[in-house]
């Protein structure tokens, strides 16, 4: 009997649920990865969904061989061992990794389970047992056992060479993109207030502490700002405490979360995405740079590794000191005031968007993952790391 266990950081019930009753994606590929992990039925027997953000009280049925349950595999001291619990009773024959956690990996690896492990995550910044896991990993992924690895995009799957791991192993991909731009007008600079876009968790990890700040800064050397923020996270509370308490601040909106068409409406308006996430955020690209560009809109990033590694040298894309509300101020000035190099930063998005298209699209990556025949091997082989330059 074939059995699939697929362990990610997503609530894959709630998505499926919302999606099934006609609700909206949250994201971008959303309704894609959900319908993709559920089509994995006609190749197993059954597919266990493992979310490792929160524990679940039992395993639930969503169709029929589709399952899912939830592990509190990092907050947890014992998060770590309930999911071996899990894998111990469960008896996958197959483990779709799709969080880089090296314990789980060894554990599966020893049981003589067929991992295929696929991220969506940078090993930039780690602390020291950061490090030492990081270098754990790379042992296990460079593995026998482990023919690929897939990671998302260019500049993350080179982070993952870094730590160690074999550039023949790794594996770039990309989602399917449905916005191109293309389709979308170049923007102009105009008279009023200057709208900048926040899309992501509110977490300081992803920087979302400075967004007031920045923008009390902005008013303070004259800039006309507002800021849209879309997203939860720990921060949430915080934020719009401030927001409440300083009357500078009401140029600051917390939308929560919302459906991606409402987000892809506040892109088309926006005249700058803010990407301030810090080294030591582990995503990869934020999907919300590739929509960025799609729609037009110039961006302003953190220094992250990952970002300069992919965007450095583009004319739509700017980038600010990290953690540095002063510079990130300065930054939305420049780009406000200079109405003739906004419009070319506009234009230009065009070029810095097709840089970050490769040619692996997940899905087209994951079938060959799960076939085990010398095409499939080959088609892998011809789209690693080490073949790009």
């Amino acid at each position: 009997m074939k059995k699939l266990m697929v362990v990610q950081t997503g609530d894959y019930a709630k998505a499926y649920e919302r999606l099934a009753n006609g609700g909206p994606e949250t994201f971008h590929a959303q309704r894609y990865s959900v319908q993709y992990v559920q089509g994995l039925t006609d190749t197993f027997d059954a597919v266990l969904n493992v979310s490792c953000i929160g524990e679940k009280p039992s395993i639930e049925e969503l169709a029929p061989g589709l399952f899912d349950t939830g592990v509190d595999l990092y907050r947890k001291k014992n998060g770590p061992v309930m999911l071996k619990n899990l894998v111990q009773s469960w008896r996958p024959t197959h483990l779709l990794l799709r969080t880089p956690n090296a314990p789980i990996l060894e554990y599966a690896l020893q049981k003589g389970i067929t991992v295929i492990p696929v991220f969506a995550d940078s090993f930039e910044g780690a602390s020291l047992r950061g490090r030492f896991q990081n270098r754990k990993l790379a042992k296990l992924l460079n593995g026998r056992q482990i023919r690929f690895v897939g990671n998302h995009n260019l500049p993350a799957s080179r982070s993952l060479q870094r730590i160690g791991v074999s550039p023949e192993k790794i594996v770039p991909w990309e989602w399917p993109q449905d916005l191109n731009p293309k389709d979308y007008q170049v923007k102009l600079r105009g008279n009023g207030p200057f709208q900048c876009l926040y899309v992501g968790r509110l977490t300081e990890s992803k920087g979302a502490g400075d967004l007031i700040d920045v923008v009390l800064e902005a008013r303070r050397k004259g800039l006309n700002i507002e800021l849209d923020a879309y997203g939860t996270g720990a921060l949430h509370e915080d934020l719009k405490a401030r927001v409440d308490d300083a009357a500078e601040a009401a140029s600051v909106r917390l939308h929560g979360l919302h459906p991606r068409e409402t987000v892809i409406a506040a892109l088309e308006k926006a005249d700058c995405v803010i990407i301030p996430s810090r080294p030591s955020y582990s995503d990869g690209m934020p999907r919300t740079v590739y929509e960025a560009l799609a729609t037009r809109t110039p961006v302003l990033m953190s220094e992250h590794p990952v970002f300069r590694d992919a965007l450095a040298g583009y004319e739509s894309v700017a980038f600010f000191d990290t953690a540095s509300p002063s510079d990130f101020a300065d930054k939305i000035t420049q780009l406000s005031e200079d109405v003739p190099g906004y419009q070319a930063r506009s234009e230009a998005t065009a070029a810095a968007w097709q840089a970050l298209m490769l040619g692996m699209v997940w899905g087209e990556m994951m079938d060959a993952l799960f076939r085990e025949d010398p095409a499939a091997t080959d088609k892998l082989a011809a789209h690693t790391l080490a073949t790009f330059r």
